[in-house]
């Protein structure tokens, strides 16, 4: 279970960055550029192993890192994703793959783990509701804290696309998919927000 130790190799990782205050210039940027490195691609590699346990596999694109001193945050999209239809989404589709670990006295809705994050969207009431399934292939988290957008599709851009957010209140985690034909793709911009528990 090579995932396990993710939270320390990020914690070394930062550490490593923080050991050159020294360092200027071109010196200092590759060392930067060679952790980021690093970093992803043990990253990448500790959600695919995580994702695999539930039968999940995950596009081989990016991975997208949040950290701060209190929460991190990882994300990836699952494979496949560009080829949703409509269909799909209203039975519920699996979009992302996420890793998310408060520290400290921060609580989220969500306990630190891996979590698929399935859309479901209801045509008719025009609702998005997202579902969070855990490593025992469980939901635990339902809401409706979803965003979802028709963006001018980029030619020159990926059909994927995973980034997020760590805000005061609030992870975000977003998914931009271009979906359909080159001649007439569509792409959307998906928002999913998971709370921090009131104190």
């Amino acid at each position: 279970m090579r995932f396990a130790p993710l939270t320390a190799i990020i914690a070394a990782t930062t550490l490593l960055l923080g050991l050159h205050p020294a360092l200027a210039g071109t010196e200092c940027a590759n060392e930067i550029v060679s952790a980021d490195r690093t970093l992803r691609e043990h990253t990448r590699g500790c959600l695919k192993d995580a994702a695999a346990q539930i039968r999940r596999s995950l596009d081989p694109g990016d991975v997208a890192i949040c950290s701060r001193e209190d929460l991190l945050m990882t994300n990836m999209a699952i494979f496949g994703v560009e080829n949703l239809t409509p269909e799909h989404v209203f039975k519920g589709a699996d979009l992302c793959f996420i890793y998310l670990d408060p520290k400290g006295e921060r609580q989220m809705d969500l306990p630190p783990g891996f979590y698929v994050i399935n859309l479901q969207f209801d045509p008719d009431t025009k609702v998005a509701t997202a579902r969070y399934i855990n490593q025992d292939n469980r939901v635990v988290l339902t809401n409706n804290k979803v965003r979802i957008s028709v963006e001018d599709p980029d030619s020159k851009a990926a059909k994927i696309k995973v980034t997020g957010s760590i805000r005061p209140k609030k992870v975000t985690v977003d998914i931009h998919i271009t979906i359909g034909k080159d001649d007439s793709p569509t792409t959307y911009g998906i928002e999913f927000d998971i709370d921090e528990v009131a104190s």
